[in-house]
């Protein structure tokens, strides 16, 4: 994304607007380029930034670029959209929960042509670390990109970890082992420290290796197979989860999204997601803050926000996930479903 924002000839200290309920990632790149993130919140009860709030910050701050996110794979309404092109604004699609072929079951004619995808574990097609990107724009920053043949070696391990042992049942285990090995520096994540992201940081140049775009390119074709033979049984599932869990969430656009995670709001989430663990029930706490893993006060300690964050900080201590994919059936949802239905508000 970083790359994406020197393509449009943003500099240090223009300011880029984001959403809250989303995860650090995306201030990071705007920080490592001095760029400031403008975190706004949510819209009450919804996925997605507040029109009435966007609108505000366009129109009292010099704006050059707002990252509209499609949380959970739904799509994020058009309304976003009209308010940025009403202000001219420059916009790019943090596509990191959508299916990268999403475009050919659903109607997405106002996103942009500058997304960026994601490749890593929990992703709608998880092959490794990292992701790629589309823009309109030459992309010059990645000319400087290198291999790391340790980290290329670790992330091969790590997806073969990962199809051997990844199920449901096994989510959790699978979870605090993977954190675990994180910790100790036999496997690959991507939590660098806030204090040492920067475009000089040599993390920020290391190369996908070919070997994971060849495995992206297969699973990718593999799994829109997946969708066109299957896309019925899917809206089947998904309309399911919809009609058996009420929640308090705006309803998001079932028919025009490809969801990856079907999110539910519940009373105790830590309560919830303890005894989930126990019983070995897959449930996700993405996203644990509001800009997950910092604490409020952290995002302010940045400056990264001064405004109140009241909804996506709500969403974040109340909603949970459930993965929505290959191994799930209509059968182990509705064990989901059960355990649910008791926590649900």
């Amino acid at each position: 994304m970083a790359a994406v924002l020197e393509s449009f000839g943003l500099v240090a200290g223009d300011k880029v607007v984001l959403q809250g309920y989303t995860c650090i990632a995306v201030p990071q790149a705007i920080s490592a380029l001095g760029m400031v993130p403008l975190i706004v919140d949510t819209d009450e009860n919804s996925l997605f930034i507040s029109p009435y709030l966007l609108e505000d910050t366009l129109k009292n701050n010099v704006v050059k670029c707002v990252i509209i996110q499609h949380t959970f794979g739904y799509l994020a309404p058009e309304s976003l959209y009209n308010i940025c092109n009403k202000y001219n604004v420059k916009i790019i699609d943090d596509c990191a929960h959508l299916f990268p072929g999403f475009n050919s079951f659903v109607k997405a004619d106002y996103l942009t042509n500058n997304r960026f995808y994601s490749m890593e574990w929990g992703k709608p097609v998880p092959v490794g670390i990292g992701g790629f990107l589309e823009s309109e724009n030459p992309i010059i920053s990645l000319e400087n990109m290198r291999y790391d043949i340790v980290k290329i070696i670790k992330i091969e391990l790590q997806y073969l970890g990962f199809l051997l042992f990844y199920r449901p049942f096994f989510f959790f285990k699978i979870k605090k082992l993977f954190s675990f090995l994180i910790k100790l520096g036999l496997f690959e994540g991507n939590n660098m420290n806030i204090k040492e992201f920067d475009m000089s940081n040599e993390e920020m140049y290391i190369h996908i290796s070919p070997l994971v775009k060849k495995r992206y390119l297969r699973e990718l074709k593999r799994k829109k197979l997946l969708f066109d033979n299957n896309y019925d049984d899917f809206r089947k599932i998904i309309e399911l989860l919809h009609s058996e869990l009420p929640s308090k969430m705006s309803k998001c656009d079932l028919h025009n999204s490809i969801p990856m995670r079907f999110p539910v709001w519940v009373n105790e989430k830590k309560e919830v997601l303890k005894r989930a663990s126990e019983l070995n029930i897959p449930l996700g706490d993405w996203y644990s803050t509001t800009v997950d893993p910092l604490s409020i006060d952290e995002v302010m300690e940045l400056g990264w926000t001064k405004s109140n964050l009241e909804n996506s900080i709500n969403l974040s201590e109340h909603i949970v996930t459930i993965p929505i994919d290959k191994y799930q059936n209509k059968k182990s949802l509705l064990r989901v479903i059960e355990f649910l239905q008791k926590h649900v508000n």
